[in-house]
């Protein structure tokens, strides 16, 4: 029994591996194909944006670096809001990995104006959620309250259609952004209100014991 379990997990883990160097080497496919077609046509802004996009995905150092250049260039060939959106979410997450105190708060600062922009001249709730995302994910506290006010904008405007995430996904991250700001009686209000959702059982092991943590350090 014991041999066949240890099977089992040799085949899913073999599967897994598998489908990973399937997603690696399409994605390098896409890269390398659209990296040509953008060297070849100067004003194909939407190509590049699709590129910033995966590089993003990706998420290490110089493939933010390379994402940056790449909406920097989409918004100067095409001004749309939602360019200058997603270069400011990644300025903020290049500014996760430095370390000089000064250059971290300048690509920070310099990520939220873009985004506060963006919003101020298109206001969508994906808009919010992906600026929402990126001060949450911050590893500084600069734009916590900003991310607040997005979550329960969108919790207030929600709309299936007009949003990735989920109701119950968005009440979360509030939960999460008051536990960041030491706001704990809040961020238990909306755990507890989350609990009333419908929500799958992992989830709601994981909230009760989130709630019962800052029931002792409130």
């Amino acid at each position: 029994m014991k041999t066949k379990k240890l099977l089992l997990l040799f085949l899913i883990i073999n599967i897994a591996t598998i489908f990973y160097a399937l997603d690696i080497e399409q994605t390098t496919k896409q890269i390398q194909v659209l990296e040509k077609w953008i060297a070849h046509d100067q004003t194909d802004h939407q190509s590049r944006v699709k590129l910033a996009e995966i590089y993003e995905k990706i998420g290490d150092v110089d493939s933010l670096k390379r994402a940056k250049e790449l909406y920097e260039e989409s918004f100067r060939l095409k001004d749309i809001p939602y360019y200058h959106l997603k270069y400011g979410s990644v300025l903020i997450k290049i500014s996760n990995d430095q370390w000089f105190p000064p250059s971290k708060m300048w690509y920070v600062i310099s990520g939220y104006n873009e985004m506060r922009d963006a919003i101020e001249e298109e206001d969508k709730l994906e808009y919010r959620f992906i600026r929402a995302e990126s001060c949450l994910t911050s590893s500084t506290s600069f734009c916590l309250d900003t991310a607040a006010e997005d979550y329960n904008h969108i919790i207030i405007n929600y709309k299936e259609e007009k949003i990735s995430a989920s109701i119950q996904q968005i009440k979360y991250k509030l939960g999460i952004v008051y536990e960041k700001q030491k706001k704990y009686n809040k961020a238990i209000q909306i755990y507890e209100n989350l609990l009333t959702d419908d929500i799958n059982p992992e989830t709601r092991t994981e909230i009760i014991d989130r709630i019962d943590i800052l029931q002792r350090v409130r």
